[in-house]
């Protein structure tokens, strides 16, 4: 059996990969999932194009899982670990994963430090350095809220 040449539904996700190829997909504790830009490190809602694009398509997703903290002098820093995935996965396939991650840095973190806990998600394997990921954060009001262990 021939291979159709020109497959809409492979168009139709190539388009969206290329729309949503500027934008991070962020999450801290106390607020709602957003979107950030990849350019600029702003965080914004996300429009429904791309929750649609990022919810509902496999992607093989980069995630840098973060642990927040403030220490003794009031200075913020972030400790985190950048995941690869080498299979194509679904958004919400992942929350699992992320959530043993974030227990596993949570072990090795001082907890009167605890800040809060957030991970940041890119679906085009890029990398995550520490410094884009505090300011990502920052903008997403990581430090606005505290949270609980017993909530993570």
């Amino acid at each position: 059996m021939r291979r159709k040449k020109h497959s809409k539904l492979k168009r139709l996700e190539t388009a969206a990969r290329i729309a949503c190829k500027n934008t991070y997909v962020v999450f801290v504790g106390g607020e709602q999932i957003q979107a950030g830009d990849k350019r600029t490190n702003q965080v914004r809602p996300f429009w429904k194009d791309e929750i649609d694009v990022l919810g509902n398509l496999r992607h093989q997703w980069t995630f840098y899982i973060a642990i927040l903290g403030v220490d003794f002098q009031g200075k913020r820093y972030v400790k985190g670990e950048l995941l690869k995935f080498k299979e194509k996965y679904l958004q919400s396939e992942i929350c699992e994963l992320t959530s043993e991650y974030h227990y596993k840095l949570l072990d090795n973190f001082n907890k009167s430090q605890l800040k809060n806990a957030g991970w940041i998600g890119a679906i085009n394997q890029d990398d995550i350095d520490p410094a884009q990921a505090m300011e990502i954060f920052e903008n997403a009001g990581a430090f606005n809220h505290t949270v609980e262990i017993e909530d993570l």
